[in-house]
């Protein structure tokens, strides 16, 4: 039975993995055990593991593949795509990169919980609260693929015994080149994708929560010099507000203002951001292709650091739940 595994870099050839693996004990409680091994080949590491280990290691139960920053930065296709090759292993498996080194996240014990599950857990619940994106085996191959599209991956991070969420990595093909932060992950997920359960605090004493989101492209100038609209939705209810006393349709429309401004801000940083990093996670070179015959995909790729991208954000209260 197997939960997780993890790679962390050794030097340009060597990689080390750890396999995570629960353990039943007799009083119920749940503890995991760690195996590590250092090989060139990832297949080569399970055979060695597996002489270590009592059980035999099956990628069939495996939940989740974790990645060092560093070893992220040198690539991960080879690794990635030996699991997408293995017939055994579930295509929803989830990945991500751990800021810091594998080893010691997977080696550390958490409240009688098998260490992979709870690591995947994790993930879950952000993905869950509309903070994450869902990133999995397949998606991730389908977005390495794709023209005009990069991955991406939830970055981990191991707080004082605690595994936090604490931004999401960004990949130029299949390298890890650059992150954007927790208190960002909100406005990076409704430019990602369409969303049904986000949170956002608007200014300090306002939150938004149950926000559905939507969003739409609007490419014009395809041919020559391409100019991008994003059109984000948004819907949702006010949680909690402390401040002055105004009616509810005035108090709505000033925090709706106030959030349409500061997501469109945050979002039109963020995305001058990818451009600079020359990556698009957002797929906005995927958007133009679609609408463009005989599209040139090395002419977008010079172009893309330099087009001009406008995002125009809608936010509508309706109705509200706690107001002090």
């Amino acid at each position: 039975l197997d939960s997780a595994i993890g790679y962390d870099y050794v030097d340009k050839d060597l990689i080390q993995a750890t396999v995570v693996v629960p353990i039943y004990n007799p009083d119920k409680s749940i503890s995991s055990e760690t195996f590590t091994e250092t090989s060139s080949l990832s297949k080569e590491i399970l055979v060695k593991i597996d002489t270590k280990s009592p059980k035999t290691v099956e990628t069939g139960k495996l939940e989740l593949i974790l990645f060092s920053s560093e070893l992220a930065g040198q690539g991960v296709f080879e690794l990635v795509d030996n699991f997408q090759r293995d017939p055994n292993v579930s295509t929803n498996l989830s990945l991500a990169v751990v800021d810091g080194e594998v080893k010691e996240m997977l080696t550390t014990p958490f409240k009688n919980e098998d260490t992979g599950r709870y690591v995947t857990e994790i993930i879950e619940q952000n993905v869950n609260l509309g903070l994450l994106p869902k990133k999995d085996l397949h998606q991730f191959m389908f977005d390495y693929y794709s023209t005009g599209k990069d991955p991406y991956l939830p970055l981990l991070k191991l707080e004082k015994d605690q595994v936090e969420v604490s931004g999401i990595a960004l990949f130029d093909k299949d390298k890890f080149v650059g992150q954007i932060g927790f208190s960002e992950l909100f406005v990076f997920t409704v430019l990602a994708e369409t969303s049904e359960n986000g949170s956002y605090k608007v200014r300090n004493d306002t939150y938004v929560r149950n926000l559905g989101s939507k969003r739409k492209f609007l490419v014009s100038n395809n041919k020559t010099n391409p100019e991008i609209t994003i059109n984000v939705q948004l819907e949702g209810i006010i949680r909690q507000h402390s401040g002055e006393k105004i009616p509810h349709k005035k108090l709505y429309e000033k925090i709706e203002k106030q959030m349409e401004k500061d997501v469109k801000e945050q979002a039109e940083i963020m995305i001058k951001k990818f451009q600079a990093l020359k990556v698009d996670p957002l797929g906005i070179g995927e958007q133009v292709r679609s609408r463009t015959r005989n599209w040139d995909e090395k002419k977008w790729e010079d172009m893309y650091p330099t087009i001009h991208v406008k995002v125009k954000v809608d936010v509508k209260i309706t109705e509200s739940g706690v107001v002090e």
